[in-house]
C-alpha cells in the first residue's frame, strides 16, 4: 500500500499517458439488464449474473483518493476485476499486475480477478465467486439468529 502511496503520480502519469496515447473506443453499447451501461459483453455476463443470483454490486465505482477503479464491488467487500485482454495489448498486462497489486494490497477488500477463463460457462463463474456466495450465506446466518435469539446461549 506504501509504494502505492507514494508513486501515485508516476501512476497517474502513466495511466494519463496511456489514456492519451491508447485510446480504445468500442463500437458495440452493451447494457446489463439493470440497465447499466458496460464496456463488453463480458462485463455484461458478470453484471447480469449478479443481477439475477441477487448480489449487491456497484459498477466501476469511483473512490475517493484512488487512481483506479475497480469493475465492481460486491457485498461491500469484494473488489471484482475482469481482465478480458491477453497477449499485452496496449500495454495491458503491465495494467493488470500494477492493479492486481493495487487491489490486492487493500485491508478492506478482498480481491477477486476474473479472466476469460473464468466466465466460460456460468457454472465455471460461480465457482470462481465462491467467496462472495459464501460471504452472502454467513450474513443470513447472522440475521437469522439475531431474529431467533440463538446467539444468546443455551438458555
Amino acid at each position: 500500500r506504501e509504494y502505492y502511496k507514494n508513486n501515485k503520480e508516476l501512476l497517474l502519469t502513466k495511466q494519463k499517458i496511456y489514456n492519451e496515447k491508447n485510446r480504445v473506443y468500442l463500437p458495440e453499447t452493451f447494457f446489463s439488464l439493470e440497465g447499466q451501461r458496460l464496456r463488453s459483453s463480458k462485463e455484461k455476463i458478470i453484471d447480469d449474473f449478479f443481477h439475477l443470483k441477487n448480489i449487491k454490486h456497484i459498477y466501476e465505482p469511483k473512490i475517493k483518493g484512488w487512481h483506479f477503479w475497480p469493475d465492481w464491488i460486491v457485498e461491500d467487500k469484494f473488489i471484482i476485476e475482469y481482465f478480458g485482454i491477453n497477449n499485452n495489448y496496449l500495454n495491458y498486462d503491465e495494467r493488470t499486475k500494477i492493479k492486481t497489486e493495487f487491489y490486492s494490497s487493500l485491508n478492506d477488500y478482498v480481491f477477486i480477478p476474473l479472466f476469460i477463463k473464468n466466465i466460460k460457462t456460468i457454472d465455471i463463474l460461480q465457482i470462481s465467486l465462491e467467496p462472495v456466495f459464501l460471504y452472502q450465506k454467513e450474513q443470513v446466518q447472522k440475521k437469522n439468529s439475531l431474529r431467533t435469539g440463538d446467539n444468546f446461549g443455551p438458555y
